[in-house]
C-alpha cells in the first residue's frame, strides 16, 4: 500500500470519527438525549457497584454496561459531575 493510500484512510477514519462524535454530542444535548443519557448511566451502574457477590456472570455483565455507558460518557465529553448530580435527582424524584 502507498503511503498515499495510507494517508487517504486515516484521514477517512478521521473524519468519519469527527461526524461520529458531532452526531452524538447533537443526540445528547437535547433534552430528550439528556433523559436518554440519565437512563444509559442509570442501567449502566455508572454511580453503583456492578459486583453482585457470588456471581461472576452477572458482574461481567453489568460491568459490560458500566464500560458502555462509561465509553458513551467519554465520547461526548459531558462534564461527569454535573451527569451525576443529575442522575442523582432522576434517583431522588424516581423514590418519592
Amino acid at each position: 500500500m502507498s503511503l498515499k493510500g495510507t494517508y487517504d484512510q486515516v484521514r477517512a477514519h478521521l473524519a468519519n470519527r469527527v461526524s461520529l462524535h458531532e452526531a452524538y454530542v447533537q443526540t445528547f444535548e437535547s433534552p430528550q438525549g439528556m433523559r436518554v443519557l440519565r437512563h444509559i448511566m442509570k442501567i449502566g451502574h455508572v454511580t453503583s457497584s456492578t459486583l453482585v457477590s457470588g456471581d461472576p456472570t452477572t458482574t461481567a455483565h453489568n460491568e459490560g454496561r458500566r464500560n458502555l455507558a462509561l465509553s458513551i460518557l467519554r465520547f461526548v465529553k459531558k462534564d461527569h459531575e454535573e451527569l451525576l448530580a443529575e442522575i442523582e435527582k432522576v434517583i431522588e424524584d424516581e423514590n418519592t
